[in-house]
């Protein structure tokens, strides 16, 4: 019997973004690891996968934020697996003043998107690089580029996803692995969502992408050894004037609507 290809491991994966990349590495029948929270429905996901795609599918149930847990799951279940590609897409984030959170909300958004991307990165990479193509795409956000009061921590925290990820791609642009981070924008990933992105104006929907065509623009681009992938005219749009506009008239703006989306989701309650 014929060893198991390298797999492709994905965080995550349980819904959203990460669910439409599983989808899409079943369909061509890459073996998978896929970790997500306990009771987020991974198992049936994982079913799913096996039954319809007939691949190889392990998940594992966690959570990225506590540390012992996921240097557990790395030493235990990770290390002797090979892995060539690494999505790193599990985050986290919300709208709130600042003096109104308590510290464990602060500190659960960091934990997520800065230090589990971090380790998982840095503990995989010698697997990586171990075979004849890898590649790692981490998840950061339209976001990043966008400094915003009322959601402090998230977009800073995407920055970081985005400024480590092109980073680490010029280190290792001379080996076998290649780094992309990929830059989404809303997605309507259930009606909660949905409902407010469309409150949030025109510019917010041209912006928006279903998670099934942003992931395929995204593994296409990652294949194509892209170091930023900016999917949909919209967000390309968007970003363009983030460039264009300076941050004394666009940080305003974006924390004005910000504001208004609390404001309507609190009046919603």
């Amino acid at each position: 019997m014929s060893a198991t290809p390298p797999y492709t491991l994905i965080t995550g994966a349980s819904s959203g973004l990460g669910k439409a990349f599983a989808e899409l590495f079943a369909q061509q029948s890459k073996p998978l690891i896929l970790i997500a929270l306990q009771d987020s429905g991974l198992k049936m996901l994982a079913e799913k996968l096996r039954q319809t795609y007939n691949t190889v599918v392990i998940y594992f149930t966690t959570d990225l934020t506590d540390a012992t847990s996921l240097r557990l799951l790395v030493e235990q279940e990770l290390l002797h697996r090979p892995i060539d590609t690494l999505i790193n897409n599990a985050g986290t984030g919300g709208s709130k003043a600042m003096e109104h959170v308590q510290w464990p909300y602060i500190e659960n958004i960091l934990r997520l998107n800065i230090t589990a991307l971090t380790f998982l990165t840095y503990s995989l990479l010698d697997q990586l690089k171990l075979q004849p193509h890898a590649w790692i795409l981490n998840v950061s956000s339209m976001t990043c580029f966008h400094p915003t009061g009322f959601k402090t921590v998230y977009p800073a925290s995407k920055a970081f996803v985005y400024t480590f990820s092109v980073g680490l791609r010029e280190e290792l642009k001379n080996s076998n692995v290649s780094v992309s981070v990929i830059t989404p924008g809303p997605m309507m990933t259930n009606p909660e969502v949905t409902r407010r992105t469309k409150k949030q104006g025109w510019f917010a929907r041209i912006a928006c992408l279903s998670p099934e065509k942003t992931a395929q623009v995204g593994l296409k681009k990652m294949y194509a050894r892209k170091a930023v992938i900016t999917p949909g005219l919209g967000n390309k749009f968007f970003h363009l004037l983030s460039v264009l506009l300076p941050g004394a008239i666009r940080v305003p703006f974006l924390t004005n609507r910000v504001k208004v989306e609390i404001s309507q989701f609190t009046n919603t309650k």
